[in-house]
C-alpha cells in the first residue's frame, strides 16, 4: 500500500480495525489521507520519525472517530502543506503545540 503512488487514500467508515501503518507518513505522492470513522487504534507515536521532505504533498489528515491514544506528534505540525487535520472523538492525551 505504502509503495504505490495514491495522491488519495480514503478509506472512511469500514470498519478497519489495528494500528496506523506510519509509511502513510511519509508517502511521497500522497495529498489526503482520510481514515476516519474505524475501530482503528494504537497511538501515533511512529509520527514522530516523519521526514517533512516526503510529505510536502500531504495536506489533509483525517483520523477522527476511531480508537487512537497517546499524544500527537509536534512532527505533525511542521508538514509545510499541512491545511486540515482531524483528530477528533478519540483517546488523545496532551497539548498541543503552539501554532505559528
Amino acid at each position: 500500500l505504502c509503495e504505490l503512488p495514491l495522491k488519495r487514500l480514503i478509506l472512511k467508515s469500514n470498519s478497519l480495525t489495528g494500528t496506523i501503518p506510519s509509511c502513510l507518513f511519509s508517502m511521497p505522492t500522497l495529498e489526503v489521507f482520510d481514515l476516519s470513522n474505524n475501530k482503528l487504534s494504537g497511538s501515533l507515536a511512529d509520527a514522530t520519525t516523519i521526514d517533512t521532505n516526503h510529505t510536502r504533498r500531504l495536506s489533509s489528515i483525517y483520523l477522527n472517530d476511531n480508537d487512537i491514544s497517546g499524544t500527537i506528534s509536534d512532527v505533525l505540525f511542521k508538514i509545510p502543506s499541512l491545511v486540515r487535520l482531524n483528530f477528533a472523538d478519540n483517546n488523545l492525551i496532551g497539548t498541543l503545540p503552539p501554532l505559528d
